[in-house]
């Protein structure tokens, strides 16, 4: 899947094997690091010619930590790269007091400049930071930043390692699948997520299996808020994994809203159960390199047209080893005019993902009301307990 350059003020970029991580400032505002690497100001020259513009510092030098962890931390020297790209390179650290290893996202902030696209990092800190500091702590199925340092332009983000995510695991199945029983708890897990998050404000934009992690604890963490937004500024401009994203963000028309979580979310539970993209990336238009704005237009154009044909899936093309409640879960969440559209919270109440879940307090509340029509008794059981198998692949971090 292929992700779309973000527009200046938004997140973006598309990294291989990369956990996207945030770095947040505390409320107030972070005191100032001081940097080591900083000259003192040199009187302004007028240039005998015009410079060609520089390149920002590499992501693929040697990797090292900040100075100020130095003491505290050091890289592991069996294998201190998890992986890297454009945007940023993932490192393997570990406390020298414990040998407890973490994650290191290190983000280039001149490369961001360079492209316009710098804000995106203050976004992705902003959602992260009101996730892990909500008094409810409704941060539990998102990833968690630890700490975060910068120096020399580079950005430092100290993050948990994770086991795997979601597209892994299914990738590593013989038919590129998960089963119905394990996803259902994996969706059930992700409804709980999008909820809190939803609840607190932030549209992810991006949900797709490969953000999707599986933590120590063998629980979800959502991850990679790189396109990010607040639903109180209204966003419309495309943001996204293109196969991903909802009906409306393709459009650019109507304000984005809670739903477009939901539409990739349903996409997401739908290529776990079938090991197929929903929907097919057009083939090259030959457009990208001469007109990107028209080769834009035609990939949203092609998709679009594939959304109306398939969604919502009619139930005669339910897939034989899926269940009859199964299909009916996805056909709620691929409905494609958003104001029809499921919610999480009425996606957490459907009897597809009940029997994973612990409802009770005021949750269950919603839950029956959300279930009124119907006279049965409400289905629940304590979600396993055991952590979920991950294949043999080196540790994601969080983000």
């Amino acid at each position: 899947a292929s992700s779309v350059a973000a527009p200046p003020g938004q997140l973006g970029g598309n990294m291989k094997s990369v956990r996207r991580a945030t770095v947040a400032a505390p409320p107030g505002g972070a005191a100032k690091i001081s940097n080591p690497c900083a000259s003192p100001p040199m009187p302004q020259r007028r240039p005998l010619a015009a410079q060609p513009p520089q390149e920002p510092p590499s992501l693929h030098c040697a990797p090292s930590l900040p100075v100020q962890w130095a003491s505290r931390l050091e890289l592991d020297p069996e294998a201190p790269v998890l992986g890297g790209g454009a945007f940023a390179q993932v490192l393997r650290a570990r406390e020298r007091a414990t040998g407890t290893t973490f994650a290191v996202k290190v983000l280039s902030r001149p490369a961001f400049a360079c492209r316009g696209i710098e804000a995106q990092i203050h976004a992705e800190l902003s959602a992260l930071q009101r996730c892990a500091e909500d008094p409810e702590g409704r941060g539990l199925r998102i990833v968690t930043l630890i700490d975060s340092a910068e120096e020399c332009g580079m950005v430092y983000l100290r993050l948990h390692l994770c086991r795997c995510d979601l597209q892994q695991m299914a990738d590593a199945q013989p038919a590129g699948r998960l089963a119905e029983a394990e996803t259902r708890r994996w969706a059930a897990q992700l409804m709980e997520g999008l909820r809190d998050l939803h609840a607190l404000g932030i549209l992810h934009r991006d949900i797709k299996p490969a953000n999707l992690l599986c933590g120590e604890d063998g629980g979800l963490r959502i991850a990679d808020f790189g396109w990010c937004a607040l639903a109180s500024a209204a966003p419309r401009e495309l943001a996204g994994t293109f196969q991903y994203m909802a009906p409306e963000v393709l459009g650019q028309q109507e304000v984005q809203a809670a739903g477009v979580d939901l539409w990739s979310a349903g996409v997401t539970v739908m290529q776990l159960l079938t090991g197929q993209h929903l929907l097919q990336m057009p083939g090259p238009s030959g457009l990208s390199h001469v007109d990107p704005q028209r080769g834009t237009a035609a990939k949203v154009s092609a998709i679009l047209a594939d959304i109306n044909r398939l969604c919502p899936p009619q139930p005669s093309s339910r897939p034989t080893y899926l269940s009859e409640a199964c299909w009916s879960f996805l056909r709620q969440l691929l409905v494609p005019r958003p104001q029809e559209r499921t919610t999480a919270v009425e996606a957490l109440a459907h009897d597809w993902v009940l029997p994973d879940r612990v409802v009770a307090g005021p949750e269950a509340v919603q839950v029956q009301a959300a279930k009124q029509e119907d006279s049965k008794p409400m289905r629940t059981r304590p979600a396993p307990s055991s952590a979920a198998p991950c294949p043999s692949l080196p540790a994601a971090a969080e983000e």
